[in-house]
């Protein structure tokens, strides 16, 4: 998963918020698609996905879209917790452009991950071909971490619910869902 922190500006009279912004998960399961649509969330189908996992390693290849592969290296310390980057990229807001196209909503959520066992630092090499032209490329810049994990979300809402409604849902409080 790509994860970039970004700048949401609302409107020219609100202060810019810190939100992390996935802009698509690539997935080879129709379930999971449908998952994540019925919560307008961007997802794509690609059947043709091949994942290549081995006992220290794990690769994604989709032709004419990305080619990655991450290697463990060794584990963190300590161990079961992920760095501070990470951790504050889970504690801002999400936010994410939803389908369906051509009629879009900016949503926002809050997101949890949870590390199973050894979080391992790793090397990785990738390159993204994203929809409008641009290249992602890993470079001695990147880093990246190695770990079994499972996640939990709140429900997508719109800007107002997120932000003005009321609800604990920011800085990182929000009630999560398994």
């Amino acid at each position: 998963m790509f994860v970039f922190p970004v700048m949401y500006t609302h409107s020219d009279t609100e202060e810019p918020k810190l939100c992390s912004y996935v802009p698509v998960l690539y997935l080879n399961s129709s379930i999971g698609v449908a998952g994540g649509l019925y919560y307008g969330l961007r997802k794509e189908y690609h059947p043709g996905m091949k994942v290549i996992e081995t006992s220290k390693s794990k690769e994604w290849h989709i032709k004419n879209i990305i080619d990655a592969s991450f290697i463990q290296k060794k584990a963190l310390v300590p161990a079961a917790q992920l760095p501070p980057f990470i951790v504050q990229s889970f504690a801002n807001p999400f936010v994410t452009i939803s389908y369906p196209m051509p009629i879009t909503t900016t949503k926002f959520y809050q997101a949890k991950v949870y590390p199973v066992g050894n979080v391992m630092s790793c090397s990785q090499t990738f390159e993204w071909h994203y929809k409008n032209g641009s290249d992602i490329k890993s470079n001695s810049e990147t880093w990246s971490v190695f770990s079994s994990y499972w996640f939990s979300m709140s429900k997508p809402m719109s800007y107002d619910q997120y932000f003005k409604s009321g609800s604990s849902f920011k800085s990182g409080s929000a009630p999560f869902k398994t």
